[in-house]
């Protein structure tokens, strides 16, 4: 958890704070903050969006994959309040971690993960790049790839995941099947 300090008294703070707990020695509560933005949909006052999206970053980390799986959920709830001219810029850091998670053993936080990111694909101003981009990490999203795509995807990054699959699908130390049932989805 991440340590909230705010030019304010600490305890004055953390009294005035709904999703700073007490009992957690003042640090970020995600369920509070799910539930003041489900209830009020917006973010909470006195908390910065920076330190909102770097504490679900770390929690992004944690080891256990239901504090990564509830960190998703918190993730697509942030994002539909976050100013969309900000929204590339706090999610940075974030994609990295969730294209980690795409790869992850268990179904329930693949689809999560992959819940999120469409959602800030959905939002962003650079659908197209970022698809690209993500195209290009290490971690590629071949088996995401048919789920990402949608009307306002380019003819130019189309050609570019198919061509992606058809060298993994060549790719002798590659799993042939992930790519084949990529491409037959695309159809």
């Amino acid at each position: 958890m991440l340590d909230y300090q705010s030019s304010q008294n600490h305890e004055e703070f953390v009294e005035k704070n709904p999703v700073v707990l007490p009992q957690n020695d003042g640090k970020l509560s995600l369920t509070k903050l799910w539930e003041t933005i489900v209830r009020t949909n917006r973010l909470p006052d006195g908390i910065s969006e920076t330190f909102l999206y770097e504490a679900v970053r770390d929690k992004l980390r944690d080891p256990e994959k239901e504090v990564r799986q509830h960190a998703l959920r918190v993730l697509m709830d942030l994002i539909k309040v976050t100013q969309p001219s900000n929204l590339d810029i706090r999610m940075q850091d974030l994609v990295p971690e969730i294209l980690k998670i795409l790869g992850h053993s268990a179904p329930s936080l693949r689809k999560s993960a992959l819940d999120s990111l469409k959602k800030y694909l959905k939002v962003s101003k650079n659908y197209n790049y970022l698809m690209r981009e993500l195209l290009n990490s290490p971690d590629h999203l071949t088996n995401a790839a048919p789920f990402l795509i949608n009307r306002e995807t380019d003819d130019l990054t189309v050609i570019l995941v198919i061509e992606q699959l058809w060298k993994e699908l060549e790719d002798p130390t590659v799993n042939q099947e992930i790519p084949a049932k990529s491409l037959a989805r695309l159809r």
